[in-house]
Parts: structure tokens; C-alpha cells; sequence
């Protein structure tokens, strides 16, 4: 799970949450290719792309709340 903090917009940004430029050995066992949830946001999630050394977060897909109801 992630969380988005505050009233910050997601939509149509990607995150790059690993980038191993002198590469990298073994995997990760709690991240694979599909969704992840946003612990904050009953119904957001985000892609999870693992692909070489990197593991992106992008097309955010869920509504967008405004004032503390996002928190």
C-alpha cells in the first residue's frame, strides 16, 4: 500500500520508486507487476510496473478528494 498525502493529485504522474543504475541481484518479494492500493483512498490504486532495475508507480485510477476527507 501507498498513501497520498493531502489534497495532491495523482492523476497522470509517475513515480520511479527504485532505480538501480548499477543494477541489481534477486527481486523483490512483495512487489510485482498489477495494483496497489492507496491506504488512504478507498478505492485508488496505482500501476506497478517492475521492469529491468526499476520499479514504477503510474496511472493512478480512483476519485480525488479535496479538503481532510483524502487524509
Amino acid at each position: 500500500m501507498v498513501n497520498v498525502l493531502n489534497n495532491f493529485d495523482p492523476s497522470g504522474a509517475s513515480f520511479t520508486i527504485v532505480n538501480a543504475a548499477g543494477g541489481s541481484t534477486g527481486g523483490f518479494a512483495n512487489v510485482s507487476n498489477g495494483r496497489v492500493p492507496v491506504a488512504n483512498r478507498s478505492n485508488g490504486s496505482f500501476r506497478v510496473t517492475v521492469s529491468g532495475n526499476t520499479v514504477v508507480l503510474d496511472n493512478y485510477e480512483g476519485i480525488i478528494w479535496s479538503g481532510s476527507q483524502g487524509r
